[in-house]
């Protein structure tokens, strides 16, 4: 699964902590990272951000193309991909933690 997010992102911060208490239940059964969209938000801004914000899974800087690689629109967006690279999820919501956590579970029953 990968969370496209920004440091700066309003809508990405609502979901932080809802993934950050579901991921620790999944983390042995699926791969989850949460890559930056803004190609300011290098390693040490997040980094930071995992430090200020007690962020429980992987993140990472990326980059714009990222974003558009996967057909997404905007940043806070939950992307699902199975197990062969195929996309089976894909939405830019704030999403509650039994949302992510059904989420989750169909990733890994797939």
């Amino acid at each position: 699964m990968i969370y496209l997010t920004a440091s700066w992102c309003p809508m990405c911060a609502k979901n932080w902590p809802s993934l950050s208490e579901v991921y620790p239940e999944f983390k042995d059964k699926l791969n989850l990272v949460a890559v930056s969209i803004d190609p300011t938000d290098d390693e040490a801004v997040m980094k930071e951000l995992v430090k200020e914000k007690n962020l429980t899974f992987p993140v990472a800087a990326g980059d714009p193309k990222l974003m558009v690689k996967l057909g997404a629109k905007a940043q806070a967006t939950t992307v699902g991909i199975d197990k062969n690279g195929n996309i089976i999820f894909k939405k830019r919501a704030v999403m509650s933690a039994s949302e992510f956590r059904e989420v989750f579970q169909s990733l890994i029953e797939e």
